[in-house]
């Protein structure tokens, strides 16, 4: 099961579509990676609800859940092969939309955010300490998320808050993630998102650290805020960093 569904969730999942959307996208590169990435955050916003009602309609059958979600899989696989081109030349095209001779997609990009002319090859990127520094950051994120979406429920009761308000206090980050991966979209393009992920990480801590005694409404609220926004937004610059920097091969 594990196997399955984490091999799924890679070659499915975010890292596909991360990628896919870098080769159809230069100029608003950071946009329309925001824009898949919002998937996640909608997604895991009406998700509970729907599985919930599902589930109780019935009678508490929690495979209906796995057949609706196995009915999306197939579902999402199908539109993939039928629509889905991974790269502009497939088609004879050309990245956001440019022609040959040039065209509305051939607007200079902002000159405050570096994008590399050259492809890098695999061995190459591996050899540059740039990737070793991102991958660290990543890692010190992704791992506190992990943490917070295992153990915060548990966290917040121990420190005296009811089951529902703990609950209440996720649907509040899953929403901010939204709002911090649609500020990207808007600035990531304008500001090199480098600055913008420095910024997303700085919300992040912050949000861990009146996680450790969030014993108030106010506090809840700062946390899932906070949290939400520097981990939303934080995903949009990594991906939109890697290809800014190292292409998008």
């Amino acid at each position: 099961f594990g196997f399955i569904v984490g091999f799924g969730v890679m070659t499915g999942g975010a890292l596909a579509a991360q990628t896919g959307t870098a080769f159809w996208f230069v100029r608003r590169r950071a946009l329309a990676i925001s824009i898949i990435l919002s998937a996640g955050g909608i997604g895991g916003f009406v998700a509970a609800r729907t599985m919930n009602s599902l589930i109780s309609s019935f009678d508490g059958n929690w495979r209906a859940g796995w057949w609706l979600i196995a009915g999306m899989a197939l579902l999402a696989a199908l539109v993939a092969a039928l629509f889905v081109r991974e790269k502009p030349g497939d088609l004879g095209q050309l990245p956001d939309g440019r022609t040959a001779d040039g065209g509305p997609g051939a607007r200079r990009r902002s000159a405050r955010v570096h994008i590399t002319d050259e492809e890098w090859t695999f061995a190459e990127v591996l050899r540059s300490p740039t990737l070793w520094l991102l991958l660290f950051c990543s890692l010190g994120m992704s791992s506190g998320f992990t943490q917070v979406m295992a153990h915060a429920v548990v966290h917040l009761q121990d420190l005296g808050n009811s089951a529902d308000v703990a609950a209440g206090s996720f649907s509040v980050l899953v929403a901010s993630t939204l709002i911090g991966k649609l500020m990207l979209g808007v600035f990531g393009d304008r500001i090199d998102p480098r600055y913008l992920w420095a910024i997303a990480v700085g919300f992040f801590g912050i949000g861990m650290l009146v996680l450790l005694d969030a014993t108030t409404a106010f506090r809840l609220h700062v946390f899932a805020v906070c949290i939400g926004i520097g981990f939303g937004g934080g995903l949009v610059c990594m991906m939109t960093v890697m290809s800014n920097y190292f292409g998008s091969k």
